[in-house]
């Protein structure tokens, strides 16, 4: 392979690394702000109006779920996930190798364990509403209301949280056993 097809190749994926990235901190800040907003609504009516919203709590914790399995990656490879490194930072660059690889897939294989059965779990449930969601579209629409959204989408999240770590965790370990 030519030099100008490996800087061709990698600024495509670093363009696809950037949009990743960006897409996921955009679902994060879009998710971060209705929990602010919804959070404040709720506080706004329980203190002022001492009527206190049924939902908002379900809502909230969708959300910060949302943020946590779908920021988990990113965490990871940043280095913001707490970890104890000094024993393999203490190793030679060869002999961390050695230790870290099987380590790394090691974990891999159990996110993919977790991926599996999580997806089963989901697929289960999939008959289930979010009971927040009803609650609203009922008392928006005027009209009973059920199985509008299927909490399976929320228990899709922990399999695709663990996956998007899995393949961090692939990139993270590629990277390790070709550094010099």
């Amino acid at each position: 392979m030519s030099s100008d097809q490996w800087m061709d190749r990698s600024g495509r994926a670093a363009r696809i690394s950037r949009f990743y990235h960006l897409t996921l901190m955009s679902i994060a800040a879009v998710a971060m702000g209705l929990i602010v907003t919804v959070m404040g609504v709720q506080v706004f009516y329980r203190y002022a109006l001492n009527s206190s919203l049924i939902w908002a709590e379900e809502i909230c914790r969708y959300l910060l779920m949302l943020m946590t399995f779908l920021l988990i990656g990113p965490a990871f490879e940043r280095g913001e996930m707490a970890s104890v490194q000094f024993f393999v930072q203490a190793l030679p660059r060869p002999i961390a190798k050695v230790v870290i690889a099987p380590i790394y897939l090691a974990m891999i294989a159990f996110l993919l364990v977790v991926s599996y059965f999580g997806y089963r779990y989901a697929t289960f449930n999939s008959q289930f509403s979010m009971p927040s969601i009803d609650f609203i579209l009922t008392s928006l629409l005027g009209r009973p209301v059920s199985n509008a959204i299927s909490m399976y989408w929320i228990y899709l999240l922990i399999p695709l949280g663990c996956l998007v770590l899995a393949v961090h965790l692939a990139f993270a370990l590629v990277r390790i056993v070709r550094a010099p």
